[in-house]
């Protein structure tokens, strides 16, 4: 082995940058500064490190592993491990997750996680040979919303106002004095029968009043009172001219009746009339309704983002 594998020093982010974005896609890409702080912040928050394989002064690859907060029960890590794209398959990236093994052997370590796209076939080679295991599935989507008629899904919402089932804005609710706790209750209940992986998939979501929530774009499907189904969008503060999915759901009986194609047609209208360039949201692989629903809307949905695990 010719490279050397050490700590990650300050002068390495220019090059540990461009690696971290050449094996990222573009909504991730991050400049130098903003990974420096992102190393930092993890620092702060529990246990992490990041490493550098060097040869002759170059940075080849690098990797980052540790806790992730609220997702810390003992002996639980994750890593990831970035190789430049001439040294994919040289076996610097098993050397990497070698070395991280060391610096936690303190640590009691029970299992390491890491989660990587499908179709990225450069984490294949250590993955494969440290007998990683899948165990989740999530996929991001976006709309551009250049090519989104809001025309061609008016008859939805007309099909369930036949049937009762209204879509009322949060403002229209007003008069409704247990709006926000019926709303809870929903929130609540869809996210417990939503799939989900955290941190990867987050349980809980932004609620109304939560300061990413962009409330305009909150939109409830009411049927005799009763609220059946929510959609929201989110401000997204390095985006500026994309809005974030929040929480879309529908209760169980009244799902397969139009509902979630609606709430989602709703709430992509309401970006494009504000001048938004793009809606982008995602969720869990097993969730089949709600990606019928995004890719009849018109969705381009990625390949998939897999989680995996080693148990030591």
């Amino acid at each position: 082995m010719k490279y050397q594998i050490r700590p990650l020093h300050a002068e390495d982010y220019p090059e540990v940058t461009k690696i971290y974005n050449s094996q990222n896609e573009p909504h991730h890409h991050l400049t130098e500064e903003e990974l420096r702080d992102s190393h930092a912040r993890a620092a702060e928050r529990g246990f992490h490190r990041v490493l550098s394989a060097v040869e002759d002064g170059e940075v080849i690859a690098t990797g980052q592993f540790g806790e992730r907060p609220g997702d810390n029960p003992p002996g639980k890590f994750w890593a990831w491990f970035f190789v430049r794209e001439d040294r994919v398959g040289t076996g610097v990236d098993t050397a990497l997750f070698d070395a991280a093994l060391e610096q936690l052997a303190d640590r009691e370590p029970t299992s390491v996680w890491t989660c990587v796209r499908e179709d990225f076939m450069p984490a294949a080679a250590y993955l494969s040979e440290r007998a990683y295991e899948e165990q989740f599935r999530s996929w991001g989507a976006s709309l551009d919303l250049a090519e989104f008629v809001p025309t061609e899904f008016g008859g939805y919402e007309d099909a369930l106002a036949r049937r009762g089932i209204v879509l009322c804005t949060y403002a229209e609710l007003a008069s409704d004095p247990y709006r926000d706790a019926k709303l809870a209750a929903l929130q609540s209940e869809l996210e417990d029968d939503a799939p989900h992986c955290e941190p990867i998939i987050p349980k809980r979501h932004p609620a109304p009043h939560h300061p990413k929530t962009l409330l305009d774009s909150y939109v409830v499907a009411v049927h005799d009172g009763a609220y059946v189904g929510l959609a929201s969008l989110t401000s997204q503060p390095r985006f500026p001219a994309v809005a974030g999915s929040g929480l879309t759901g529908v209760r169980r009986e009244y799902r397969g009746q139009g509902v979630g194609t609606t709430l989602l047609a709703h709430t992509s209208t309401w970006a494009k009339e504000r001048g938004y360039a793009e809606v982008n949201g995602g969720g869990a692989g097993a969730n089949a309704p709600m990606l019928k629903a995004i890719r009849r809307i018109g969705f381009d949905v990625e390949p998939a983002w897999v989680t995996l695990a080693k148990f030591l």
